[in-house]
């Protein structure tokens, strides 16, 4: 954990020395907002150009880390009525690889994210983190079983949300039903000792 911690600070200080705005999302915004739990990767949203894309690769690069060619020519999925561009680095570390996801704000709900963002103590550092409501839409939108444990979690967490926000992003997104079933049901943590 504490190599993952080193590199979010090194990534955050790369997006600071390029001038480009970031939100922290993913495991490490779950740390923040709910119960931590182990993470091994790093995903953020950052506020890119396209013109400013071949820098920040290059930066990246020379960092050590390796962008794969199928990101490099860009990659984009739809989620909703959202397209979401997205890429990856990559380097390997005893062995193992790490990997690191970028989100490009370039659709609205992706800069809804980075203009509701809010500043959160971490690692005795300040950083950029996703809202509680916005974390909770980017897991609806994965939808893998971590991503329900991680919602529940915030959920239980925060206790009060923006039921309105949450609702007009879920919709526009295609989760409401999601949304729905995460809110209706309370996390499972058993029956305790």
């Amino acid at each position: 954990m504490q190599t993952l911690n080193r590199f979010l600070h090194e990534f955050v200080e790369l997006f600071e020395r390029l001038g480009l705005p970031y939100v922290i999302i993913g495991g490490f915004a779950v740390r923040v907002h709910a119960i931590p739990r182990p993470t091994y990767d790093l995903d953020f949203t950052l506020n890119l150009d396209q013109s400013d894309t071949g820098t920040l690769f290059n930066a990246i690069e020379d960092e050590g880390w390796d962008i794969p060619e199928e990101y490099r020519r860009g990659w984009t999925d739809a989620i909703g009525e959202e397209r979401w561009s997205q890429f990856s680095a990559r380097t390997f570390l005893d062995g193992h690889s790490i990997v690191v996801d970028f989100f490009v704000a370039d659709n609205e709900f992706l800069r809804s994210v980075l203009g509701r963002r809010i500043l959160c103590d971490y690692n005795n550092h300040q950083y950029w983190f996703a809202t509680p409501e916005d974390l909770i839409l980017l897991k609806l939108c994965a939808n893998r079983p971590r991503d329900w444990l991680d919602i529940a979690d915030v959920v239980f967490m925060q206790g009060q949300l923006d039921d309105a926000y949450l609702r007009h992003w879920a919709e526009r997104l295609g989760v409401l039903d999601r949304l729905d079933k995460a809110l209706a049901q309370p996390p499972n943590y058993g029956d305790g000792p």
